[in-house]
């Protein structure tokens, strides 16, 4: 009878022992599950209409986040990145809403952007000019510029020379508008090789056949100078010779017309 109780005793120290080992082993459950933050994609949205050729502005534009995996169904695997430079323009008609991305649009510096901007029945032209003989502010692809002509003497001897020189020669000293709101379809600055050249800057501008033959022949014959242009304009005050600023010379120069029409 006493080995019965021994051995019973000893089986129930052997079961408690068990269950304990069991519960010390045994992982303890979780009390929450863990929580994945979502993630959003960047896209860059259009506010408004848009047609092929219109500059872009960053007011056109709304930033959209939305989901990782919405954007993945579209096709967007990370943020879209988006530099607005002027003179960026639209590739094609776009709707309101629709998801844009760089390669919806053309940049000035883009190899096809002269051709894409060009007008029909207009052409390319090169012009380049000293850096200082561009009057006002920065001008950009896009702008409109005028054109002025320098005729006549220059360097630091060139007041004593006019002032000595005939009524004729004087009167062919001027300076005289030649283009007015040409457009700019692109703006290149040349880097100095040395400090012995002047810095320059080349104008890619649009015009006709007519506009291309008389600036050729104005690069030849006299100093070009550049600036924004102001529009409609009187072309009598736009106009200086010799007797402007050389005292008791009366000027010879005829005006040819009295103002310069925009189209």
């Amino acid at each position: 009878m006493k080995n019965k109780v021994i051995i019973s005793l000893a089986s129930f120290s052997i079961l408690v022992g068990a269950y304990g080992l069991s519960a010390v082993l045994s992982p303890k459950p979780t009390d929450a599950t863990e929580v994945v933050p979502t993630r959003y994609v960047k896209l860059w949205e259009l506010k408004e209409p848009a047609k092929a050729k219109q500059e872009l502005t960053r007011e056109q534009l709304s930033v959209r986040r939305m989901k990782e995996n919405e954007a993945n169904e579209l096709g967007y695997v990370d943020d879209v990145s988006l530099s607005i430079v002027p003179g960026m323009l639209f590739r094609s008609n776009m709707a309101e809403g629709t998801l844009v991305t760089a390669d919806d649009f053309i940049r000035p510096d883009d190899a096809d952007y002269v051709d894409f901007i060009l007008a029909e029945g207009k052409m390319p032209y090169r012009l380049t000019v000293v850096t200082e003989n561009i009057v006002g502010t920065a001008i950009e692809s896009g702008d409109l510029i005028d054109i002025l002509a320098f005729t006549g003497l220059n360097g630091e001897d060139a007041y004593q020379e006019v002032a000595l020189a005939s009524k004729p020669v004087k009167g062919a000293i001027s300076v005289t508008p030649i283009f007015a709101a040409i457009k700019v379809l692109r703006v290149e600055t040349e880097v100095k090789k040395d400090d012995t050249q002047p810095q320059a800057t080349t104008f890619i501008l649009e015009m006709d056949r007519k506009q291309a033959v008389t600036l050729t022949l104005a690069k030849r014959i006299a100093t070009l100078e550049i600036q924004k242009s102001i529009g409609q304009f009187d072309m009598s005050e736009y106009q200086a010779d010799a007797g402007d600023i050389l005292h008791d010379f009366d000027s010879i120069v005829e005006l040819r017309a009295d103002k310069t029409t925009i189209n």
